[in-house]
């Protein structure tokens, strides 16, 4: 059950991840949006004539979160093949450094389970 879990909570990331790592293009994006709190940004980009979004920490600008302003330019890659999807190495390591937490949280969950589990087998 903990792996369904974390396949659910990773799965999707771990294929975006797969597909920018087989074959990814770079173009440029403009800031739309901030996630005040999250450091985050959330930036658009055109591809073949179709607009894609997607969200990233604000220092793959370059820049602190609170210097970067809305109508910015970043560079961001994208899988040609599945143009939605996006990143850059600021979004690769925000996920990385937030999978050992999930999986923490997980694991914990499970062995709270299990121990209520045990306490009602001995009732």
């Amino acid at each position: 059950m903990i792996a369904v879990l974390l396949g659910c909570i990773g799965g999707p990331e771990a294929y975006r991840e797969y597909l920018l790592s087989r074959h990814s293009q770079s173009t440029d994006a403009t800031v739309v949006s901030k996630y005040s709190g999250h450091g985050w940004i959330e930036y658009q980009y055109v591809v073949h004539g179709h607009t894609y979004e997607g969200r990233t920490p604000a220092d793959s600008t370059g820049r602190a979160f609170n210097q970067v302003r809305i109508g910015d330019k970043l560079v961001i890659r994208f899988d040609p093949t599945n143009p939605s999807v996006s990143g850059t190495p600021e979004t690769r390591d925000a996920i990385a450094s937030t999978a050992p937490w999930l999986g923490a949280v997980v694991f914990g969950l499970g062995v709270v389970a299990y121990v209520r589990y045990l306490g009602r087998r001995w009732s």
